[in-house]
């Protein structure tokens, strides 16, 4: 499986969020960016994904900023890769006309991987990583 950067940067961004948390402090995309070093737009495009998935609030006003929806021990690495990229999936046949009916011979490895992936993924909490 390969991270895409998008994934990254997530992960790093909710971590610092995390590490942040109960501290009833927000933080700016700018703020998180230079505490991460990671570029500003890319964060601007997953800070959308992440509001709309509900895994951050934005808070308005002078000390205004992004702050996380929920406890970091409640919020799974899964949750936060998913809300950028979607199902992680570690296969996807190329080509069908390949493909038996009732699936390929190594069907079930690609499924046992990509299971073992998603549950390691689902278990490791924000809280975890912070």
């Amino acid at each position: 499986m390969k991270v895409s950067s998008a994934e990254e940067y997530a992960i790093r961004a909710m971590s610092f969020l995390a590490r942040e948390y109960g501290n009833n402090k927000a933080f700016s995309l700018n703020q998180i960016s230079e505490q991460e070093k990671l570029p500003l737009p890319f964060l601007e495009q997953i800070f959308r994904q992440l509001k709309l998935k509900k895994l951050v609030l934005a808070r308005r006003g002078v000390s205004g900023g992004y702050v996380l929806a929920r406890d970091p021990a409640e919020v799974s690495s899964l949750e936060v890769i998913e809300a950028v990229s979607g199902p992680v999936m570690l296969h996807q046949c190329k080509d069908m006309k390949f493909c038996k009916p009732d699936g390929c011979d190594v069907s079930p490895l690609w499924l046992r991987l990509t299971a073992s992936v998603r549950e390691v993924m689902r278990e490791t909490k924000l809280r975890d990583i912070a």
